[in-house]
């Protein structure tokens, strides 16, 4: 689902620089969370935002099962 979503945002741009500082991770157990600076810039979109990527472990692998951005 998130990977759907992601897609469809970023799809339609021709260009995009993603600057990433300040990152944090946090693990508990099968979840974790890294929290991170993004400066994102394309050619039709330009923000910088602190965005936190909700992890869980799913059949060994780590997954992206959310977000949140500031």
């Amino acid at each position: 689902a998130w990977e759907s979503q992601r897609r469809s945002r970023i799809s339609a741009a021709k260009s995009i620089d993603v600057q990433v500082s300040n990152l944090k991770i946090d693990k508990q157990g099968e979840r974790a969370t890294a929290s991170f600076r993004q400066a994102y810039r394309s050619d039709r979109h330009q923000s910088t935002n602190t965005k936190t990527l909700t992890f869980a472990q799913q059949d060994g692998q780590w997954r992206i099962v959310g977000e949140t951005s500031q």
